[in-house]
This record gives C-alpha cells, structure tokens and sequence, in this order.
C-alpha cells in the first residue's frame, strides 16, 4: 500500500532525527529549543502510532484473504468455527484433523498450520499433548486435543444408535481395565412366629469386568482437502470419521463377540430365556412381538421405563412397522411416526443390525434396559497420518495406493469397551421378517 510505503519513509526520518535531537541535547539545549524537541516527539509519536495502525490492518488484510472461504462459510451458515457454535460442532475437530494431515505432508505444526489457514484461536488451543518429533507431528500418533476431543465424540455419539439409548452408563478407565461388583441372588426373607428365630441369609454377588479395546477408524482424506482452508472440507474430514466410528462400535456393542479383540455385544450377553423368535407377520403378531418383548424384562425385575429403555432395529424392520395397519387402515403403531416411539419407548434404528440373519432375509429387534449397559473409556483418541500410505479399502475389497491417488490416510484409535451388567437387561426377538400389511 502506498500509504504505508510512505509511513516507512516517515519512519526512517523520525529515526534520523531522533539521532540528531540526541547530539543537540549532549551539547546543551535553550528552553526554546526545549519546547521545540517536546513538539517534534510528540508528533514523531502519532506518526509511530499511524505507521502500527496501518501495519497492523495490512496484516489483518492478509489472514482474511487466507481464510476468505471460512469467513464466507461462517457469514452464510452461521456456524463460527472459533466459538464453534452449536449447529457447528466438531468443525474445530475436523479443522484439527486436517491440520495434523498437512503437517506430516511439510513439516510443519498443526498448531502453524490452523494460523495460516486463519484459524487462529483453534491453533492456540490446539497444545500439541504428545509430540514425537519437534514441529511436526510425530510418527507415532498423538492425542487429540481435550476440547476437540469431546466435539468429536459428542458427534460420534449422536450418529450411534446405542450411545443413544437413553440411561446407557459411560465410565472411565484411566488404568485400561475397570471391575464393577453387581448382585447375582437376592437376600430371603419370610414371616415368622413370636419368638422364632429369623433365618439370616446373604445376597450373592458377581462382577464384571472391562478390559480396553481399541476401536479403529482409517479413512483417505484427498490432498485438495488439505491444500484449502475451507469449512466444508473440515465438515467432510469430521463427518467421514465419526460415522466410521459409530458405525464400528454400534456393530460391535450389538454383536460383538467378545473375541479377536471385540467388546462382547448385547446379542452375545443375553440369557437364552430373553432371546424369542417371531410369532408372525401379521399386524397383531407383530404387536404380540413386541409387547412380549417387554414383558420379558418385567417379569425378571428389571427396572425399566420410557426414561431408560428403548428399542433398537434395523432402518427396514422400522419402515416396515411404520407401514403397517389395522383391519380399518388406520396405523397399528401411531406413536412410531408422530413420536418416534412403540409401545411409549423410542425406537433407535441402524443398519449395523442386519437384514440377512437366519435365512439370509430376516433381522432382529431388541429392546434394551440402557441402565443396565455400561460403556468404559479410556480417555483420549489417538490420531496418525500418512501421505501416499496405501489402505485396505473395505468397499472395494483390496489395498488402495494412496500416493498414486494423492491422498493422505488417516487412522483413529480409541480404546474402550461394552458389558451388560445383567443377562436378563435386555429381550431379542430373532426371526424378523415383516413385510408392509
């Protein structure tokens, strides 16, 4: 800018005479001479506060011309990605990820990285808590940031179907593993005589354990996306791996084996007793379905109600519920499509409960007490990157070169784990195969 071409040169000559007015006053001064050197400094001071003014608006010119796209982004959607409002959450995180992609790539810091992308309250924020190597990050990995680590799992959780089964219990396990003591036999009691000696007796107890197991995600992140600064490329990065992440532990929570280092599932932790198959397809075959269902955990104590318990099924079996009338064409669960619930319990749905089971075309319901299902955490989420790695792509069933596609891999880690506390705290009905009546 030429007005700040000729501040420099402003600069230069308060320089100069200052120099000068030094000279005069070792050699003695008038009081003329005096008031005349109090008038000059002052004005050199306003011309040195112009000068940092225009320097200052220069430099703010320049980061909004590196940020012009997040900028445009936040005035028309109205997300911040600094104060990281509601509608916006985890942007910070997919930011973040970006920047710890873009830094394995030049050598550079995440945290210099976001400032260059003009992001620069998210690269404050962003304290590297493991670094391997100085300015990059480290090959090993590391922790993701505490405050970005909770957006991410917060969207995680949303996106997962058994997360959002309402009373479920998340617990931490700073030592990876975690032991929770539960009552297996109640103590007895009786009526008794005058005089007569009360039976003393005992409840019986059990335990379960929780043993950290870790949950991986690996997604391929096109450099272009690292070679922007735009939010709907830190959108992108946020959305793909917290869906490969609820997808994995959703599977996992529900079917897992407990073997070849999955969580035991619910499906695996039942008692036989509360696992029934379909009675039908008719409308009230499926209403005696689900209402036996129910009932399976009444009849075994289990503390249940609409504030703890819920209904997980496949998207199909919901539509197909959902579809489904009387004799007079009138919905047979109403609630289903008003309020999202059967029988006054809401119905979760996810694809990770399959359609193929039994004969290769049927599905299952399960109605889950979620006070009953406890999920332990080992607190932090590690994150790798890797230019040009190659990749299993499970959709495609082979190794994808990521040099030759130029993209750049990068891997998630969390460690955690699953348990029903009780056998009898959730009821599965197998078999399922309703068709539209």
């Amino acid at each position: 800018m030429s007005e700040t071409l000729d501040l420099k040169e402003v600069q230069k000559i308060v320089a100069d005479s200052v120099r000068g007015l030094s000279e005069e006053l070792r050699g003695g001064m008038s009081p003329e001479d005096i008031g005349t050197l109090a008038a000059d400094v002052k004005a050199i001071k306003a011309a040195q506060e112009k000068f940092a003014a225009v320097r200052a608006s220069d430099e703010l010119s320049d980061n909004r011309k590196g940020s012009a796209s997040v900028r445009e982004y936040e005035k028309a959607t109205g997300i911040s990605l600094d104060n990281d409002a509601k509608k916006g959450k985890g942007l910070r995180a997919g930011a973040y990820l970006r920047a710890l992609a873009a830094s394995y790539r030049t050598g550079r810091s995440p945290q210099d990285i976001l400032s260059g992308w003009g992001h620069k309250a998210l690269a404050e924020e962003a304290v590297n808590v493991r670094a391997l190597q100085s300015g990059a990050a480290g090959a090993g990995g590391e922790l993701f940031p505490g405050g970005f680590l909770n957006e991410l799992i917060e969207l995680q959780r949303n996106m997962s179907a058994v997360r959002q089964i309402p009373g479920i219990r998340t617990l931490q396990m700073p030592n990876g593993t975690l032991t929770i003591k539960k009552q297996t036999g109640a103590a007895s009691v009786g009526w008794i005589g005058e005089g007569a000696v009360i039976a003393s007796s005992q409840p019986t107890t059990g335990s379960i354990t929780l043993n950290g197991k870790k949950l991986a995600a690996l997604t391929a992140v096109s450099n272009d996306l690292l070679r922007i600064a735009d939010a709907s490329a830190d959108a992108f990065v946020r959305d793909d791996l917290s869906a490969e992440m609820a997808l994995g532990e959703d599977l996992a929570f529900l079917r897992g084996t407990g073997l070849s280092g999955q969580p035991r599932g619910i499906r695996n932790s039942v008692a036989s007793a509360m696992v029934v198959a379909s009675g039908g397809d008719s409308a009230a075959l499926k209403r005696n379905d689900l209402v036996n269902a129910v009932a399976r955990l009444a009849a075994r104590n289990v503390r249940f109600s609409a504030a703890n318990a819920a209904w997980l099924m496949s998207e199909r079996t919901k539509y197909r519920l959902m579809a489904t009338v009387d004799g007079n064409s009138n919905p047979s669960f109403p609630g289903l499509e008003t309020a999202g619930t059967i029988l006054g319990y809401r119905v979760l749905s996810t694809n990770q409960i399959l359609n193929t089971t039994g004969d290769g075309d049927e599905s299952e319901i399960y109605f889950v007490c979620g006070s009953e299902c406890v999920i332990g955490e080992v607190r932090g989420l590690e994150l790798a990157a890797l230019d040009g790695a190659a990749y299993y792509n499970s959709t495609a069933g082979a190794v994808q070169s990521g040099f030759s596609q130029d993209e750049t891999a990068i891997r998630a880690i969390l460690v955690e784990d699953f348990a029903l506390r009780n056998d009898n705290g959730a009821a599965i009905i197998t078999e399922v195969d309703y068709t539209v009546s």
